[in-house]
Order: structure tokens, then C-alpha cells, then sequence
């Protein structure tokens, strides 16, 4: 009986990431809780999976990418900031 185990160690397919990191503000001030979310521009010529994070309370980001590795495919991407809205039974927020 032959019986092989081990890590692969050849050449890796994952794309090179970019350490991305930021300040999302909203009329001056900092936005918490917002979604930031990179998607490669495959229109530009950028393919690889997309990167997100949530800003803290100082609107602070660094974003995540496939396998919860920090950062995003290098190269021009569609960049999204949203804020999540209240939920149904939930008083309103700020309005943006």
C-alpha cells in the first residue's frame, strides 16, 4: 500500500493582491458601518475576484479579499460604498 500526503507547493493560479486601505467620509465626516466593495473592471482588463470591507467608527477601511486575504486583484475596478438601511421595525436613521 503507497500512501502520499502533502501541501501543494507548484505554482499558484491566485492573482497578486494590493494592500487597499481608506477613510470613507460623508460631508466631512466619517462614515461607520458602510459597505466598500472592489470588483475587477473586466472592461479594463482586470479579472479576479472582488474585495470588500465594512468601515469602522472612524470610517476606516482594509479590504478583504478571496480567502480572507488582505487586499484586491491589482488593476482598475468598480468600486461601491453603501450603507446599509434600516431594517422593518427598526426607527429611521440618517438620511444620506
Amino acid at each position: 500500500m503507497l500512501v502520499a500526503a502533502g501541501c501543494g507547493g507548484g505554482v499558484s493560479d491566485a492573482p497578486d493582491l494590493g494592500v487597499v486601505s481608506g477613510t470613507v467620509t460623508f460631508d466631512g465626516q466619517p462614515l461607520e458601518g458602510a459597505q466598500v466593495i472592489f470588483v475587477p473592471d473586466s472592461k479594463q482588463g482586470t479579472t479576479g475576484p472582488s474585495s470588500n470591507a465594512t468601515t469602522d467608527s472612524s470610517g476606516k477601511f482594509e479590504l478583504i479579499g478571496s480567502g480572507g486575504k488582505p487586499g484586491a486583484v491589482i488593476g482598475k475596478h468598480v468600486v461601491t460604498v453603501s450603507v446599509p438601511g434600516p431594517s422593518s421595525g427598526d426607527p429611521p436613521g440618517k438620511t444620506y
